[in-house]
Formats: C-alpha cells, sequence, structure tokens
C-alpha cells in the first residue's frame, strides 16, 4: 500500500486531528485506494485521498463506519467509547471546515430521530389497534353468551358479569392509549415536516445564520426534549401496565414524572425570565428585607436537598443598612450563585453578607472614621475550586453562555444579572483570595436605583 503525503501543516487543528485518526483506520485496514473503491463502492478515489489527506470532511457517517467494520471484520474491533470519540472529531472537523454541511448533518440526524418515533408509535399504534380488536371480539363473544345463558346459575352470571367488566375497562385503557399513539404519531409527522423544511432552507440558502430567536427556540426544544420524552415515556408506561406494578413502583416512576414536570417548569420559567430581561419588563415589588435569613434559607433548602451541611459557611458581618428589595428576586439570585458554586467549584462554599460602599475606591483610601454609614449591602459567595480565568470572567452573564457544550440552557448568570440591575444593582465574578471564583452582588441601602462603579481588579486576576 502506497504510503499518504504528509498533511498539510496549514488545516485547522479539528481537521488536524480527525485526519490524523482517520488515516490511522485507514492503514490498520491494509486496503488500497483501487481495492476499497472497488469492494466498496459507489466511491471514486479521489474522493478517498481528499478525505485522507483532509482537503475534505465527508458530510455524513459512511466512510467512518465502513472503515470501522473492516476493522470489526478483522478481529479488532473498537470500542463504543472509541467510536464516540471518533464521530466528535468528525463533527468538530466537519463544522470548522464546511458549517453549512454541519448543519444540514445535525439537521439529518434530527430527522433521523424523528422518523424513527414516528415509526414506533404508529407500530404501537398498530398493536393497540389488535388489542382493541381482539378485545371487542371478546366482549362480543360474552354478549353473545350473556344472551344464551340468561337462565343460568347466579355464580355463573355474575362471574360473566365481572369479566364482561374488565373487559369494559380495558378496552377505555387501550383506547385512551390508542388516542395517545395516534397524537404521537400526528406530532411526530408535524416534526418530520418541519424538520424537511428546515432542511430544504438550509440547502437552498448555504449562507443563511441562525437568528436570535431561531436560537432562542431551537435551545429551548433541545432542553424540554429530554424532560417532555420521560414524562410521556413513563405515562404511557403507567397507563399500558398499570395493574402490573407495585406500590413502590408506581411511587418511584410518580416521582420522576413529578420531578421531569418541575424541570420542564424550571426551564420555561427560565426563558420567561430572560425574555422579561430583555424587554425590560421586570416588575420589582420591593419590602424591608433580612439578607442574612435569606441566605440562610438558601443554604437550608440545599442541606434538605442532600447537599452535605459542614460544605456551606455563613458570614454575617456587623454594620448592615436597611435594604428593601424584591425578596423572590433575592432568593432567586442567591440560589443560583449557590447551585453555580456547587457545581461549578469545589471545597467549601463561603456567603458572606456585609456592609459595603457604593464607591469602593474612595472608600480604601478614606480612614475608618471618615467613612460614615455604609450606603449598600455587598453579598459573596465564594468557592475554593479553580477560578474563572479573566479571558473567561467577562463572558459568564452573556446570555446562552455554557461552559460546557452540553450544559444547560446558558441562561441562569445572565437571568442574574438582569435580577441585580433590576434591584438597582450590580454583580461582577473575581478570583477569590484563597483560591476559586467570587461573585460579588451589591444592592444599594434605601430603595431607590443607583449606579454602583465597577469593583476594582486585584492585581493577580
Amino acid at each position: 500500500m502506497p504510503a499518504l503525503k504528509p498533511l498539510d501543516p496549514g488545516l485547522s487543528a479539528e481537521v488536524l486531528e480527525w485526519a490524523d485518526e482517520l488515516r490511522s483506520i485507514w492503514t490498520a485496514t491494509g486496503l488500497s485506494l483501487n481495492q476499497f473503491t472497488c469492494l466498496y463502492g459507489p466511491i471514486d478515489k479521489g474522493t478517498v485521498s481528499r478525505y485522507l489527506n483532509g482537503q475534505r470532511v465527508p458530510r455524513d457517517r459512511w466512510f467512518l463506519d465502513k472503515l470501522l467494520a473492516i476493522q470489526t471484520d478483522n478481529g479488532n474491533p473498537l470500542t463504543p467509547a472509541v467510536r464516540e470519540h471518533l464521530t466528535m472529531l468528525h463533527l468538530r472537523a466537519l463544522q470548522v471546515a464546511h458549517p453549512h454541511e454541519y448543519r444540514v448533518r445535525l439537521v439529518n440526524d434530527e430527522l433521523e430521530i424523528a422518523l424513527t418515533g414516528k415509526l414506533e408509535a404508529e407500530r404501537y399504534a398498530r398493536v393497540l389497534e389488535e388489542q382493541l380488536a381482539e378485545r371487542n371480539r371478546q366482549i362480543q363473544e360474552l354478549t353473545d353468551d350473556k344472551g344464551r345463558l340468561r337462565v343460568a346459575w347466579d355464580a355463573d352470571r355474575e362471574a360473566m358479569q365481572a369479566d364482561f367488566e374488565r373487559l369494559t375497562r380495558d378496552i377505555d385503557d387501550i383506547t385512551g392509549q390508542l388516542r395517545w399513539a395516534r397524537e404521537r404519531t400526528a406530532e411526530a409527522e408535524q416534526s418530520c415536516q418541519h424538520l424537511e423544511y428546515l432542511l430544504e432552507q438550509l440547502d437552498d440558502h448555504p449562507g443563511a445564520h441562525e437568528d436570535s430567536d431561531g436560537l432562542r427556540l431551537s435551545i429551548l426544544a433541545r432542553e424540554l426534549n429530554t424532560p417532555l420524552t420521560s414524562v410521556k415515556g413513563f405515562t404511557a408506561t403507567m397507563l399500558a401496565k398499570w395493574s402490573k406494578f407495585t406500590d413502590d413502583q408506581k411511587r418511584v416512576m410518580l416521582e420522576t414524572v413529578f420531578a421531569d414536570a418541575d424541570n420542564i417548569t424550571r426551564i420555561v420559567a427560565g426563558m420567561m425570565d430572560a425574555s422579561m430581561i430583555r424587554s425590560g419588563r421586570m416588575e420589582i415589588h420591593r419590602q424591608l428585607i433580612d439578607l442574612p435569613e435569606h441566605a440562610r434559607k438558601i443554604i437550608a433548602g440545599r442541606v434538605a436537598a442532600g447537599d452535605a451541611e459542614d460544605r456551606f459557611r455563613l458570614e454575617i458581618r456587623d454594620g448592615l443598612p436597611e435594604t428593601w428589595l424584591d425578596p423572590d428576586k433575592i432568593d432567586q439570585v442567591l440560589s443560583e450563585l449557590v447551585a453555580n458554586a456547587v457545581r461549578h467549584g469545589a471545597g467549601i462554599i463561603t456567603i458572606v453578607v456585609q456592609p459595603a460602599y457604593l464607591d469602593d475606591d474612595a472608600a480604601a483610601s478614606m480612614p475608618v472614621s471618615d467613612l460614615g454609614a455604609p450606603d449598600a449591602a455587598a453579598i459573596s459567595v465564594l468557592d475554593q475550586g479553580d477560578g474563572i480565568s479573566p479571558d473567561i470572567a467577562p463572558k459568564v452573564f452573556e446570555e446562552f453562555w455554557r461552559s460546557k457544550p452540553r450544559g444547560g440552557q446558558g441562561l441562569g448568570l445572565y437571568i442574574v444579572k438582569g435580577l441585580a440591575e433590576a434591584l438597582g444593582g450590580a454583580i461582577s465574578v473575581h478570583h477569590a483570595p484563597g483560591g476559586g471564583a467570587e461573585f460579588r452582588f451589591i444592592v444599594p441601602a434605601g430603595t431607590g436605583p443607583v449606579q454602583i462603579p465597577e469593583r476594582r481588579q486585584d492585581s493577580d486576576e
């Protein structure tokens, strides 16, 4: 087999990494270009050569799947983890080298999933139709027997009536499930039509970019898909086999459905909050509140949900000013900041509630005796993790920004920033004195919103 020519160093890092892995798999097959195209056409040698030299990234998985199948036939199967790694390399390379084809690939994948769901719903509907026909046949037989046996013993008539009622309930249950299956089939059909239309739009307008509303709807659809699928799946299973489950099994499934429904509510609430923040329609209901008490409530909620009590520390400093704020919005901000520290930080989570001054720079240069009463209160949430690098810090409050590709909606800290500003305050992120990240939330004393200067950056940030 002739040696492959070196890869062009001018290729992107993603394409180089993908092409290097692809070459390794190709070499392991021991095939030449002529042999491969003869055995596994239709594909020409030029296309295969461009794939191996990184000049072209395949739009679909056919070429990679064929090489992996040859590996398996040769007695060298790859693990699922390696296959997933190769698939991710392929997608990253395709996204960089051919963005439009990458979007087409994603839509094709979603269309394939939708078509599979449609076929499964149709198959389930056919099974239910057969069961319904069988139950109708049995009920007809029992009805005929009932007419012929009116003079039979009372015990026989009671048993027949019990069977009749049981089968009637079965028919009602199956009819309901059949209605649900048909509705899911119709929904799947609509989803297929939408995806086919979207695919046509991508093919007709290769240079078009997804607008912001489309991005929001896409993210919302992806976030809602998993809990909705779970709710529908568990509900269908319980309806179909309710009498066969034990009480413990029913409780577990209902708890799962409740948790997924709660997750759906949280996602929709987040999107609604983000929408109100974007439109400037966030309503604030101020009242005199006790900031330390709100911090204690958030910690108690985390502990009740299963977090270790010794992971949290609350520090209350003397001299806190009177604050008139919206208690629900304060709870929402504190809850998100603590949850963020638990998810992404490490070690002990410390919440510090202390008096503050709106002009930190001026206050730092003045004698303590000249400062006067504090005109603000500050709540800091600190963790002991790796912290947030300076190049990422400006992005964490942006809408839809996520630290990981498969993270959540990317709205939590965006909503926190919007709520802080709606309350007349501000929020910032810094490097914590002992390592980790520090989110500092400042609210003014009194009731009116004021302009709060940015906190001075530490020298080591």
